[in-house]
């Protein structure tokens, strides 16, 4: 529409927009249906849960590209009440109406090119893992830095330990159980870790139980900085089995 503007003489321009901005139009509004079809279909084959919309990158990008093209839109909506009828118009009317498309179609340009800008951006952004969507309730966040945390759960109070907290080195383990005051022994402690920043095997290791309800694990599990589910399945002797979830930032 740009060049169209710019390489018509100045008496023509206004009639050649009546013919030409219709049709755009129709393209446009199809075009943007397509998007946002194909869009859709992309963030429910490549999103795990809704959260991952504002807690991932990738979703991040996705909702800075989708808020993009939803002012451009907005811009093309006011084109299409104002902007088509004035160019229909005669005399002034048509000329306000061919000054206001100028402007709106330049902004629209600069909106559409951050819209590029931001899939490219996407682009390069791995979707997030599939380990999102099978990590349950979240006790708690932690991290990053050494982890000391409590949680109550099903009458038993856990306390749950990570040091140092780093990547790629050998990590402390540690989950304290107690019930009414009193150590829970003989219980059955299994870790699951999960990267949830990108797509990676899980690792699994059973905690020993080193003194009455303390049990701990060594291992250099978090083999990267980043974000980590760390799951805890803990089965008490003779008592139903459950979970505590952590949400744990490893850092280097």
């Amino acid at each position: 529409m740009l060049v169209l503007w710019r390489s018509l003489e100045v008496g023509k321009r206004v009639a050649g927009l009546v013919i030409c901005v219709p049709r755009f139009s129709n393209v446009a509004f199809v075009s943007v249906l397509a998007l946002i079809a194909t869009g859709v279909t992309a963030s429910i084959l490549h999103l795990p849960t809704v959260s991952s919309l504002w807690g991932t990158s990738y979703g991040k990008a996705i909702l800075w590209k989708v808020a993009l093209l939803l002012v451009a839109m907005l811009l093309g909506a006011v084109n299409l009440l104002r902007t088509k009828p004035g160019l229909a118009a005669t005399g002034d009317r048509a000329l306000g109406a061919a000054r206001l498309l100028r402007r709106l179609v330049g902004v629209e340009v600069l909106l559409v090119a951050a819209a590029i800008f931001a899939a490219a951006v996407l682009s390069s952004l791995p979707p997030p893992p599939k380990a999102l969507a099978g990590l349950g309730k979240v006790a708690a966040t932690v991290g990053p830095g050494r982890v000391v945390s409590v949680v109550n759960e099903n009458g038993y109070r856990v306390e749950l330990r990570v040091t140092p907290n780093k990547a790629a080195v050998d990590n402390a383990f540690g989950v304290r159980i107690t019930k009414g005051g009193k150590p829970v022994t003989g219980a059955d402690v299994t870790q699951t870790f999960a990267m949830l920043d990108m797509e990676m095997p899980t690792q699994a290791y059973r905690l020993r139980e080193a003194s009455p309800g303390l049990y701990v694990k060594s291992a250099p599990a978090l083999v990267m900085v980043g974000r980590w589910g760390l799951t805890f399945e803990i089965a008490p002797r003779g008592q139903a089995p459950f979970d505590v979830v952590l949400v744990d930032h490893a850092n280097g």
